[in-house]
């Protein structure tokens, strides 16, 4: 029925996200960072921005950058590391979802987790709404929510020249927001509940290493182990 499909996928997801984050918990930090990070990015930019176009002066701008995020224990290649571990799941569940019988066939509260949501609206399926609304918007929120954390912060070290380089910079993760919003809400039902559930773990570790970078624990020795 499709509350044992249900649980069957948040424990599917809980499983694999509990093996990805023992492999990549560093770079929940170093994202952290990186947010953390990012008014001294905005005025590097805007230290360069006069001299755009100049090869020799860009380069000194990437040099210093790799400079920022090399003193604070960063790696670019972070992100990418964790995409080549979490995207295969994906897959792998998405595949579980079209082919295993018993989780295609799943109908809850007049939602088969076979077919795709947004056409099933457009032919007149409104139990169809509510579950692409949850997870666009929990896409959304686990997007914003780290510049949400950090903005207060950000707009008291920040001068105007720099709050603009970083209102440019927040374009790029905007348009990244953007995508995986879009993704969440072209697969079938059965994969939203996935992204929702996805989501909602990728908010609580949010939240969580929001909470332990401000410790006391954290302050003293937990940033030796990140």
């Amino acid at each position: 029925n499709g509350r044992s499909g249900i649980i069957a996928i948040v424990i599917a997801i809980v499983v694999t996200r509990v093996i990805v984050t023992l492999f990549t918990y560093k770079t929940l930090f170093s994202t952290h960072k990186q947010q953390q990070l990012n008014p001294k990015k905005a005025k590097i930019d805007a230290k360069y921005e006069p001299f755009k176009g100049n090869r020799e002066m860009e380069q000194r701008k990437r040099q210093e950058l790799a400079k920022l995020y090399k003193s604070h224990n960063i790696s670019m290649i972070d992100p990418i590391k964790k995409m080549c571990i979490s995207m295969p799941i994906f897959i792998s569940i998405w595949r579980v979802v079209q082919g295993i019988p018993d989780i295609k066939s799943t109908t809850w509260l007049g939602i088969q987790f076979s077919l795709t949501s947004w056409k099933e609206l457009f032919g007149g399926a409104w139990q169809y709404l509510p579950l692409l609304i949850i997870a666009a918007a929990t896409q959304a929120i686990s997007q914003l929510l780290p510049r949400i954390l950090n903005k207060k912060r950000m707009k008291e070290r920040a001068n105007k020249a720099e709050i603009a380089a970083l209102k440019k910079s927040n374009k790029t993760q905007n348009i990244v927001m953007i995508v995986f919003i879009v993704m969440s809400v072209i697969f079938e039902a059965g994969v939203q509940i996935y992204w929702i559930v996805g989501g909602l773990w990728e908010i609580m570790q949010i939240l969580a290493v929001h909470h332990i970078v401000k410790s006391n624990w954290y302050k003293t020795k937990g940033y030796k182990y990140v």
